[in-house]
């Protein structure tokens, strides 16, 4: 910490300007509560989550931001805990894979799980048009120090498609319709889907929706309550 007054207060009014760039399209305010649904392609609810920001903290020139995730199954019954982290820096929010798998974290369980690759870039302005970064990632999973198995998961043709307004339980929101193709791979099953996803300003994702290879709904998911 910084021992003269005057830079400190320096230090906290840049923080806060920050902060206001970070909080774009992502919510990255500490006690920030998002409750999201999820719903199978024919509209049957099959679980549900909260995510928490848990701490903010600035680690460099950047900030970044902590969050808890629980999830329950349709019945309210707890599935998963864990925790996840966005990166503003570079006028760009730096998501890792997890932030996109939604109910399919679930499947991790108690195990051991390790990131790697370019995580998810969501620069803090869009517009229509605009094409965003393709990315590799991959999640590693074992138990007790032993290598399970690699997931692979490859993001492409990533785009911002249109300003659209979006009304959810949680209320109504202005936000940009993006998509991309997601090719995962997870030892000897390989799937490609499309991925549709609206972002608004200081909340994040409000409503997004995956399609499989011949274009049908597979799931959706959807903002149901929101707390800054």
């Amino acid at each position: 910490m910084k021992k003269v007054a005057f830079l400190f207060l320096l230090m906290l009014s840049s923080a806060f300007a920050f902060t206001q760039d970070c909080d774009a399209f992502y919510a990255v305010k500490k006690g920030a509560k998002l409750g999201y649904s999820y719903f199978d392609g024919k509209d049957k609810l099959t679980s549900s989550s909260e995510t928490v920001v848990t701490d903010v903290k600035s680690v460099g020139s950047a900030l970044e931001a902590q969050m808890s995730i629980s999830m329950k199954d349709k019945n309210n019954k707890p599935t998963f805990e864990g925790a996840t982290k966005v990166v503003c820096k570079d006028d760009a929010v730096y998501m890792d894979i997890t932030n996109l798998l939604g109910p399919q974290t679930q499947a991790f369980g108690k195990m051991e799980v390790s990131l790697a690759g370019d995580g998810v870039v969501l620069p803090n302005t869009l517009k229509a048009g605009q094409k965003l970064a393709d990315s590799h990632n991959e999640i590693k999973l074992g138990m007790n120090g032993t290598p399970i198995m690699t997931m692979t998961f490859d993001i492409r043709e990533y785009v911002v498609e249109a300003e659209e307004k979006v009304t959810t339980p949680a209320g109504t929101f202005d936000c940009f319709r993006t998509s991309y193709q997601m090719s995962s791979k997870t030892m000897l099953v390989n799937t490609t889907v499309k991925v549709v996803q609206w972002f608004a300003k200081g909340v994040g994702v409000v409503k997004s929706e995956t399609f499989d290879k011949k274009g049908n709904l597979d799931s959706r998911m959807v903002l149901q309550t929101f707390t800054k």
